[in-house]
């Protein structure tokens, strides 16, 4: 069982640890949060300059759920991309 949410910290610096909430891809994806640098890390759920992002809005909704401050998305299957790229692919899909 996946808890939705793990912090592990070394004592100086935090990582969070996310379940995705209501992915249509799969409902065991996880996404870490690193709050000093401000960086998310994810998988499958958004793939920054692929032709289809499907699962980006999702993504996006469960960062303004939690109130993640993101500066940047590392996606583990593509590059490293800013934050307001998510954006921009997830209303690109939403208004088409």
């Amino acid at each position: 069982m996946i808890d939705d949410e793990a912090v592990f910290t070394d004592g100086s610096d935090d990582r969070e640890r996310d379940h995705i909430v209501g992915s249509p891809h799969a409902d065991t994806l996880l996404m870490a949060y690193f709050p000093r640098e401000r960086i998310l890390v994810e998988a499958d759920v958004f793939n920054p300059g692929a032709a289809v992002n499907q699962f980006a809005a999702n993504l996006l909704e469960n960062i303004k759920k939690r109130n993640l401050r993101v500066d940047r998305i590392l996606p583990l299957h593509g590059k490293i991309a800013p934050y307001s790229e998510l954006v921009k692919t997830v209303q690109a899909v939403t208004t088409n």
